[in-house]
């Protein structure tokens, strides 16, 4: 566990702790740097991160204030700016619990805007979100965690989130994360045996 002190921000709501978990297998130990860094750069004094994978998340929820705003990123991902982690937390409210937001994907020079589109249940049941997630701590220790996903674990919880809060797309694009190869035929079976 890392626990960072920046310089302070009013712009989250009662200066709410803000968590960074970080999936990661071991295996990218450059990428895993690459995020820690990007969240160190962050204008906010109250934020703390944890590498994890989706089956030891479910053993760290306990530490967390209910209050807490919690992002989901991957070893390597980082923030597309040095403010963006405040934005982004300051949209979770008790309204709207869980948001995801665009991203831009890099694959050495090339880089691709990814735009999704706004929440809807029926697009989400029909397809899946693929993005980083910030949700309320409340609302995450609230969610039966599918520790047997890997890719789209983020997607499983916004679906899941739907059901007890509002979800948003944040239409800004809020992370620069390298372009991966990503197999989801055997999460799919797996989350569709799940929610049906």
């Amino acid at each position: 566990m890392d626990s960072i002190g920046i310089s302070n921000s009013d712009d989250v709501s009662e200066h709410r702790k803000i968590v960074f978990y970080i999936f990661s297998d071991g295996s990218n130990q450059e990428g895993l740097e690459i995020t820690k860094e990007s969240v160190k750069a962050q204008n906010y004094d109250n934020i703390e991160l944890f590498s994890c994978s989706s089956v030891t998340i479910k053993h760290m929820l306990d530490s967390l204030s209910d209050e807490d705003v919690v992002f989901l990123v991957r070893a390597g991902d980082s923030l597309a700016s040095e403010d963006v982690c405040v934005r982004l937390a300051s949209q979770i409210t008790k309204d709207v619990k869980c948001i995801y937001c665009d991203s831009m994907i890099r694959s050495g020079d090339d880089e691709l805007h990814q735009l999704l589109p706004p929440f809807s249940l029926d697009l989400t049941l029909s397809g899946y979100i693929l993005a980083n997630v910030i949700i309320s701590a409340d609302l995450l220790k609230a969610l039966e965690l599918n520790d047997s996903l890997d890719s789209l674990f983020n997607h499983d919880i916004i679906l899941k989130s739907s059901s007890l809060s509002k979800v948003r797309h944040f239409a800004e694009l809020g992370f620069t994360i390298p372009s991966r190869a990503v197999d989801i035929a055997e999460e799919s079976k797996r989350l569709k045996g799940l929610n049906a």
